[in-house]
């Protein structure tokens, strides 16, 4: 009610047959007054037509709201959540059970001029403030620290009732204590900030000097009058400064000091660096990225919104607190005014924190607050037929204008004990929503005897959901907003209004009574928000598993991906909690992982032999490696004397593999474009050191290896037919385990050529001939392209990735066949029995175990067709044996080392159950919530401690990927492994800290599969196998990482990292996280509009209806029709948690008749092999 210009007088009030809540005033001049109305005009009751009421206004100061009230023609009380529940309530504004967000419910708002006014109060604020830093240091501390023990009684107790009056009583300002001085920070909102000096917020401070200064006046004008020599200081001339002296002359008062002697105290003890400790600052370093220095703090604040923070930084008499504002859009410095207030050093220390970075202040427990058990249970994913009646019931209920009633339980939720004779007290009427509209509710219950709780029903066993006493929806029309948002992406604004429209028309029409007590759009969403969490709160575990791809507890194939489709960053709540044990990298597994230990090198031979024609950009300190690289193509292209003092030039490993690529490519010619690169960056070195007058002696060896690169530096040609090459059967071979011993050869078997097999080695698109030798160029095209990938992968990528422990056996006695006598013959034996029909018997004189490697590793198969390189093959595969060896022979475990991580979590000879108990051992208070761990794999607790922080950049060496650019305001997104079936299920999703990587993916798989998969698909395998090489040779000794086949064509890796070379995935689907994906980014407009909470229930749900789905297509014999409730599936494998004893005994019924030809044509069909997306796209 606003009030008249002007001043009241005593007058009447008429209240007639005029509209509801209609109030008239005839007023003079006189003193303010305020009707008080009779208890029959606060309820409602009718008056007679023409009734004329005359009132006695009494003398009172008017109470105006500016929220809105609605007219109504029902009473409306209080209700209160867990009291009494007898309904009586005397408050003016009826209490909602929750927090009133102004003019939300349409039951009222706040009071005019009850909000923050923190300028009136500002003496008050400092008060609060400095009794809050004598009670965080102590007063008992502070007090024999400052008299000696000098102190009278009365002025002790004088110091404890200002410390505890300070506290009392309400206080509606925002001011907030300092933890590094003795002053405050204090923001001002628009109304008050005129007043202030414009400025939003200030810093007040007890500065060296046992001054008082304050941010108001700007950096230039603070820094400008100070003076080291100064031995007094003047306070700063503002208000803010004036009201701090004033409450420092109080606590002055109180203790029977001089104001001035506590100032010079304060100066003294409290402005250095590290006094008093804060929780806060160590926390906001942190997310700072390390970007302060030693002597900066950063103290955050609490606001219930974005968050307030203040830097500390300079010495001495520039020891400044500037205060920071975390807007939503930029991070500004109200300090500093010589320099954009976007980019200052505070601002750059700041950009990162967030809302949770502060220090949460206690909530306070409201007196009536609901027991946390109610509405805490888990309810179905799927409607029964209970919950579908229930929503019938509730419309009949509301088409009779009667008010539905939820009945309380029998016994206490809390306690146990039967409800016995306890009278009733229900709470006052609410509202309930279902599918048709409002109905007035009533929730009964009663105060138990024992634990002196009300009691009201969960709402499970009756089909709703209840968000306050106040609030309910019946659980059909909360699981409908959940799907429509969740499964179909639509806004939820869209579904809310929607709903809200039909809803009020049927209203309007009559079919039922008009609730006044609607709800608004933000409490709707608060309950679909509970029913995500109730739906997906400890998930069975059968639809996140998959009985295809899972031989007992190992997975065969997993698919794992990351999706960019993050939420906002300024609404993280908290931080995920990780239980990681540090691991340092090991150097020497890098280096024993690989024939040739440089990853430079190996880079290098990558490019000449793949890319003879491309220039090769070589830097200056890469010279060496790129001599390396040439000397292992061809060692007359460098000096002797660098091949005299590099012993890698010379080493066996490096004849053998200079030897095989002879066998294929015409070598110098492949390495004219390294030595062009090599001699560029020579030039330069040579051109530096003459500009710069240095001796000659500096770059000699630049000047003889520039004299010795000019005869490569001609033009490249295909090499004639004749080319001469280095002999295989010319190099020393050593034996197994031995690279630097030589033994006696094998004359090499003479292999006639065999057509090779189409389908066995990957086919690429590149028709690139040069370098090739005339033999080589002879061969068919899908033959020498596998061959040379094959004979690439096994030189510069890591043998350790495709060829695993239990391969070495079987790898030596295939080198063993390449170099009998008898070749030829044992070779077409083993082709044609490993491209045989997997179950057909290993003919009688051929190695089974060889046939086994062959059938998993099918890229060795073209070593069967090719007769030249088969003596030095044969060589090369013994090298390899001996790297697989070198790599994973036992190592001292250190502390911190990878060899004692691997000896602590390994698992081996544990079961799942041993490892777990193993893990809660090591850490006691682990949790897998995934609302505060960031990770939902339903029946997969975590195992084993991750080895990587999220904080720390993954090296993944010489590969990179270019990520899709992400917005800086987002979080990164989410990170899923897939089953790599037909009909793929999620397995889990870890929502990512920082940008997709290596780390987050051997993080999820170390820690929550007991039993590593057998094959990890992911697009950036060859990173994610660089990550884990110097830190989990576990992970490589059991599981092989891959690409798959969408993102393998954009890659510059080998075969070794082609899902086609491997026998397993030719048969699995190696794009199931990418059909996923496709179904995930359909919800990108209502994952960046979520919190951090509702993110996480989002996916939840999703993944688990998903799956659900996958599981129901793989039952069915026949593809399900798009009509199809898959809730019928559900309740087959799953009792209705609602207690009504709902079970399908038959999932599939007639829904599963494909219909006649004609109508096939014209509706499609989930699942059929005509969709190629219908795990992602179809649902």
């Amino acid at each position: 009610m606003a009030p008249p210009l002007g001043s009241y007088a005593t007058g009447i009030c008429r209240s007639g047959p005029s509209p509801p809540r209609q109030r008239r005033f005839f007023a003079t001049s006189g003193s303010p007054v305020h009707p008080r109305f009779p208890p029959t005009l606060h309820h409602g009751d009718p008056l007679s037509l023409g009734a004329m009421h005359c009132l006695m206004v009494r003398m009172e100061k008017p109470v105006e709201y500016t929220g809105v009230w609605s007219s109504t023609d029902t009473p409306v009380g209080g209700l209160p959540m867990g009291d009494d529940g007898d309904g009586s309530s005397g408050a003016a504004a009826p209490e909602m059970g929750q927090r009133r967000r102004g003019g939300v419910h349409g039951l009222g708002g706040r009071r005019k001029r009850t909000g923050r006014n923190t300028l009136d109060k500002l003496e008050e604020g400092y008060l609060r403030a400095l009794a809050s830093t004598l009670s965080d240091y102590g007063l008992d501390r502070w007090i024999f620290e400052y008299f000696q023990g000098s102190i009278l009684p009365h002025y002790t107790s004088a110091l404890e009732s200002f410390v505890q009056g300070a506290h009392d009583g309400a206080f509606r300002g925002e001011v907030w204590h300092m933890e590094a001085f003795v002053g405050a920070v204090a923001r001002f909102n628009k109304n008050d900030q005129p007043k202030s000096g414009n400025r939003e917020g200030v810093s007040c401070w007890v500065a060296s000097h046992g001054n008082i200064a304050c941010t108001c006046m700007g950096s230039t004008k603070y820094e400008a009058g100070l003076d080291p020599k100064a031995v007094t200081v003047p306070h700063s001339r503002c208000s803010h400064a004036s009201a701090f002296l004033r409450a420092v002359t109080t606590l002055a008062d109180a203790s029977g000091e001089p104001p001035r002697s506590l100032l010079m105290y304060f100066g003294e003890r409290f402005q250095e660096p590290g006094v008093r400790p804060a929780v806060s600052v160590g926390r906001a370093k942190t997310l700072a990225g390390g970007k302060t220095n030693y002597l900066d703090e950063i103290e955050v604040y609490d606001t219930g919104n974005l968050p307030v923070a203040i830097v500390v930084s300079g010495t001495g008499l520039r020891r400044v607190p500037a205060r920071i504002k975390c807007a939503r859009d930029a991070t500004r410095c109200c300090y500093f005014d010589l320099s954009r207030s976007t980019s200052c050093s505070h601002v750059l220390q700041t950009r990162a924190l967030r809302q949770s970075d502060a220090t949460r202040r206690p909530k306070r427990v409201p007196a009536r607050a609901r027991p946390p058990e109610q509405g805490q249970r888990r309810i179905s994913a799927f409607n029964c037929k209970r919950r579908i009646l229930v929503d019938v019931k509730v419309f009949d209920h509301a088409r009779r204008k009667q008010p539905y009633t939820i009945p309380a339980p029998t016994q206490c939720c809390k306690c146990g004990a039967a409800r016995g004779a306890a009278e009733s007290k229900p709470a006052p009427e609410g509202t309930m929503l279902s599918h048709m509209g409002f109905v007035t509710m009533i929730l009964d219950g009663y105060k138990c005897t024992c634990c002196m709780v009300w009691v009201c029903a969960d709402g499970r066993e009756e089909g709703i959901v209840i968000l306050s006493p106040a609030t309910e929806a019946t659980a059909s029309l909360v699981r409908h907003f959940c799907q429509d948002v969740s499964l179909e992406g639509d806004p939820f604004t869209k579904v809310f209004r929607s709903w809200w429209v039909l809803a009020k028309g049927r209203s309007a029409a009559g079919v039922m009574r008009s609730v006044s007590a609607s709800r608004s759009r933000r409490t709707i969403l608060r309950l679909m928000s509970t029913g995500l969490a109730l739906m997906g709160k400890n998930p069975p575990d059968w639809p996140f598993n998959c009985g295809d791809c899972c031989d007992g507890e190992r997975f065969r194939v997993v698919t794992v991906d990351g999706i960019w489709v993050g939420y906002l960053k300024r609404l993280v709540a908290n931080y995920d909690k990780a239980y990681s044990e540090g691991c340092a990298p090991d150097k020497e597994l890098l280096q024993v992982a690989s024939l040739i230990t440089s990853e430079w090198v190996r880079r290098f031979l990558r490019l000449c032999l793949n890319h003879p024609k491309e220039a090769v950009a070589v830097t200056d300190d890469q010279r060496k490696t790129a001599c390396v690289a040439l000397s292992i193509l061809c060692l007359v292209a460098v000096s002797p004397s660098f091949v005299s003092s590099t012993r890698v030039c010379t080493a066996p490993v490096s004849v053998r593999v200079r030897a095989m690529l002879s066998e294929l490519w015409h070598l110098p010619t492949c390495s004219v474009s390294l030595a062009k690169g090599h001699l560029a960056a020579t030039t330069k070195v040579i051109t530096a050191a003459v500009a710069a007058q240095r001796p000659v002696a500096d770059t000699s060896a630049e000047l003889q290896l520039q004299a010795s690169l000019p005869n490569r530096n001609g033009p490249m040609g295909i090499p004639p037919a004749g080319a001469v090459h280095v002999s295989a059967a010319a190099v020393p071979f050593s034996a197994a385990g031995d690279l630097g011993a030589g033994v006696g050869q094998v004359p090499p078997a003479v292999v006639p050529q065999v057509p090779f097999g189409a389908g066995v080695v990957p086919v690429f698109s590149t028709n690139s001939i040069d370098g090739w030798l005339s033999s080589t160029r002879a061969l068919p095209d899908n033959m020498a392209q596998g061959l040379l990938s094959l004979v690439v992968a096994i030189v510069v990528d890591p043998a350790v990735s495709p060829f695993k422990p239990q391969h070495v056996a079987p790898l030596r006695r295939l080198a063993a066949i390449l170099r009998l006598s008898s070749a030829a013959a044992d070779i077409v034996s083993l082709k044609s029995a490993a491209t045989a029909d997997p179950e057909a018997v290993v003919p009688p004189g051929v190695n089974s175990s060889v046939v086994v490697l062959l059938r998993e590793v099918t890229m060795l198969l073209v070593f069967l067709t090719s007769g030249p390189v088969a003596r030095g093959v044969a060589d090369s595969l013994d090298d390899v044996c001996a790297t697989v060896e070198a790599y994973h022979a036992g190592r001292m475990p250190e502390i911190g080392s990878a060899a004692a991580v691997q000896g602590t979590w390994s698992g081996v000879g544990k079961t799942p159950a041993e490892m777990r108990a193993f893990f809660v051992s090591v850490f006691p208070h682990a949790t897998d919530d995934p609302m505060l761990t960031g990770m939902f794999f339903p029946g997969r607790f975590q195992c084993r401690a991750s080895a990587f922080a999220t904080q720390k950049k993954p090296d993944t060496g010489t590969c990179t990927k270019n990520y899709q650019t992400a917005r800086k305001s987002f979080t990164p997104g989410v990170f899923i492994i897939c089953s790599a079936c037909s009909h793929s299920r999620v397995l889990g999703f870890v929502i990512l800290d920082q940008r997709e990587g290596p780390p987050a993916l051997l993080n999820a798989i170390i820690t929550r599969f007991p039993v590593l998969p057998e094959y990890i698909v992911y697009d950036f395998g060859c990173g994610a196998v660089r990550s884990a090489l110097s830190k989990l040779p576990r992970v490589l000794a059991a599981s092989t990482v891959t690409s798959d086949q969408v993102h393998f064509v954009h890659h510059d890796c080998s075969v070794a990292f082609d899902p086609r070379s491997l026998g397993t995935l030719t048969k699995a689907n190696t794009v199931a996280h990418e059909q996923r994906n496709w179904a995930i980014k359909l919800l990108a407009r209502v994952l960046r509009a979520s919190g951090q909470g509702d993110y996480t229930r989002v996916l939840a749900y999703h993944m688990f209806v998903h799956n659900v789905r996958a599981h129901a297509r793989s039952a069915a014999v026949a593809a399900l029709p798009d009509v199809y409730d898959f809730g019928r599936f559900y309740f087959s494998r799953e009792a209705c948690l609602c207690g009504c004893g709902h079970v399908e005994a038959v999932p599939f019924g007639e829904e599963l008749a494909v219909s006649s030809s004609e109508d096939e044509e014209d509706v499609p069909v989930i699942g059929s092999s005509s969709s190629s997306s219908d795990e992602g796209g179809s649902e």
